[in-house]
């Protein structure tokens, strides 16, 4: 029995043999793989006792080997990965053999799923502390990487049932891909601008990601301005669609959303050439109002790109056309006051944001932005103006006084000129404010009459009626507060003047002081959006007309829609900004 259980012993001991060889030899490639992975870690450039370069080198050698058996390393994996990863940064000339060693681990279906998901989320790190003449060139070729597999494969559609449940054979599977997505967003805000392209690119299949990423709350804002960027540039029909997904996932995700837009368009305003016909201002108009309707939050924007003078500038060039020799401004029909009109207001909108600086505008740039209002020289001219347009250029002017050098000797006279331009316009202005003021109890009483009345067939007409005065009535109120405060203004500087007083502070102050009126066409939107504006009050009419009694006051308001200051026909309206 004795011998029975020895011999036993000795079979199963014998059975044993080669296994137990295997299993030491499996030990021993893995300690070996773990003193190269060491060797790595140890490696401290310009340190006393740190791994040697020649040292370095053999182990990354030997490491790279290794992947091309990832079956026997096992779970070894992990720490093979990261020691590579850290050696790229110091080894700049095996950096693209390590990358394609790596590679090879992605696109092999053998390898566990989460180990690739690990080699993913580690891939960012071969791009700190790159060599700064390689940085770019290392930052696109990752970011090919990472979008390669953050996108669903081709054919499929993320979130199809049919997908989901076969999950576990796509390649990548979605875990991957949000992991590579997470690792694209991790990279340095340096490489937006390559991620976009990438992305881009292949659209529609990488829609998904680039909504992924845009909605991610750990998306920087460089990677989100780089794709409104994109947004900003011509897109093909077939990238609408996705175009779409993404500026609508942009507005919701993006409190930044239009600053590149914003940028564009200065951008584009400024490299513009001058006006040459009035054919021209239709494009400028278009540019101006897109400007106009950026966000609030991006008025820096145009503060830091667009100056007061060069405001000014386009407002000359427009005037100019509106008033040039070959046209003259009487006889002008509805069209030739419309765009111009809405041009001019929308700069005067963008002068609220525009920088200031002194000494910016010379007196004959004044000159010419001023053409217009020097133009008005007795009560017949100004009864025959564009009052609008003199309500835009004498806020303008007013605004740009701080703009001139105080001590050119044209200053005083072009002063002097606008204070009799003020003085002769004043008055005028100021009687048809008093006519009109008259007729709005008849306007009230036919408005009460519309209102309690379910048909009338002048219902319309007398609407237009009563929203044409109010417009002429606004118009002339704000000119009227534009003059006053002018000619307050520069009256006190004429007396510090003789005490010896430096005026700019006067005329930043009375810059100041215009700047806080509510021009017509705003106080005008307050109430209804988008209601035209009267580009000619007609003055002269309501002097004519305008009676203390209801049956004249009802006279002058049927022919107030038809009449000019009082010469002739002339625009009443024109499209506000």
């Amino acid at each position: 029995m004795i011998l029975f259980l020895f011999l036993l012993c000795l079979c199963v001991f014998s059975s044993s043999l080669p296994f137990f060889f295997v299993l030491t030899n499996g030990q021993k490639r893995m300690m070996e793989l773990q003193a190269l992975i060491q060797l790595v870690s140890d490696y401290h450039p310009g340190e006393e006792n740190s791994t040697s370069h020649s040292s370095l080198l053999s182990a990354v050698q030997q490491l790279k080997a290794a992947l091309t058996d990832i079956e026997k390393i096992g779970e070894g994996i992990r720490p093979l990965v990261r020691a590579l990863v850290t050696a790229s940064v110091h080894l700049p000339e095996e950096w693209d053999d390590i990358l394609k060693a790596l590679r090879g681990v992605l696109t092999n279906t053998g390898v566990p799923w989460l180990h690739r998901a690990f080699l993913l989320k580690t891939l960012p790190r071969m791009l700190l502390d790159a060599p700064t003449d390689r940085w770019k060139q290392y930052g696109d070729v990752l970011c090919e990487v990472l979008v390669h597999s953050s996108m669903p494969p081709p054919g499929l559609e993320e979130g199809d049932a049919q997908n989901t449940q076969d999950e576990a054979s796509q390649h990548p599977n979605p875990q991957e891909r949000r992991v590579a997505v997470t690792a694209l967003l991790s990279l340095q805000e340096e490489c937006a601008a390559a991620i976009v392209e990438r992305l881009v690119a292949q659209l529609p299949q990488a829609l998904s990601t680039c909504v992924a990423i845009v909605s991610s709350p750990s998306a920087r804002d460089g990677l989100k301005k780089a794709f409104e960027a994109w947004l900003c540039r011509p897109t093909s029909s077939a990238d609408a669609s996705c175009a779409m997904e993404i500026e609508k996932a942009l507005k919701e995700h993006f409190q930044g959303y239009g600053g590149p837009k914003c940028e564009q368009l200065c951008a584009a305003l400024i490299s513009s050439e001058p006006l040459r016909s009035l054919t021209e201002i239709a494009a400028l108009q278009k540019d101006l109002l897109a400007l106009a309707e950026v966000d609030v939050s991006h008025r820096n924007i145009v503060s830091n790109r667009l100056s007061l003078a060069f405001l000014l500038t386009k407002a000359t060039e427009v005037l100019d056309l509106v008033y040039s020799s070959e046209q003259k401004c009487l006889e002008k029909g509805v069209e030739d006051f419309t765009l111009p009109l809405s041009a001019v207001q929308l700069l005067v909108q963008l002068t609220d944001t525009a920088s200031v600086t002194p000494e910016s505008l010379s007196i004959q740039e004044m000159q010419r932005l001023s053409a217009c209002l020097l133009a008005v020289k007795n009560a017949d001219a100004a009864l025959d103006a564009s009052l609008p347009l003199i309500e835009c250029t004498l806020h303008l002017v007013l605004r740009a006084l701080p703009c001139l050098s105080t001590t050119d000797e044209g200053v005083r006279l072009l002063l002097n000129d606008l204070l009799g331009v003020t003085s002769t316009l004043l008055p005028v202005v100021e009687d048809a404010v008093l006519k009109i003021h008259s007729a709005v109890p008849l306007l009230c009483d036919q408005q009460h009459a519309i209102n309690t009345k379910a048909v009338a067939d002048d219902v319309e007409g007398s609407v237009q009626t009563a929203q044409t005065t109010f417009r002429a009535l606004r118009v002339a109120q704000t000119v009227v507060q534009l003059c006053r405060i002018f000619r307050k203004k520069i009256q006190n500087y004429g007396e510090k003047q003789r005490e010896g007083e430096y005026p700019r502070h006067n005329l930043e102050e009375l810059a100041a002081a215009v700047r806080g009126i509510t021009l017509s066409w705003r106080r005008e939107k307050k109430k209804i959006q988008r209601l035209p504006v009267l580009t000619n009050p007609q003055s002269r009419r309501v002097i004519a007309h305008a009676a203390g009694n209801k049956k004249e006051n009802a006279s002058f308001i049927q022919t107030t829609t038809s009449c000019r200051w009082g010469r002739r026909a002339s625009p009443l309206t024109a499209a506000p900004p």
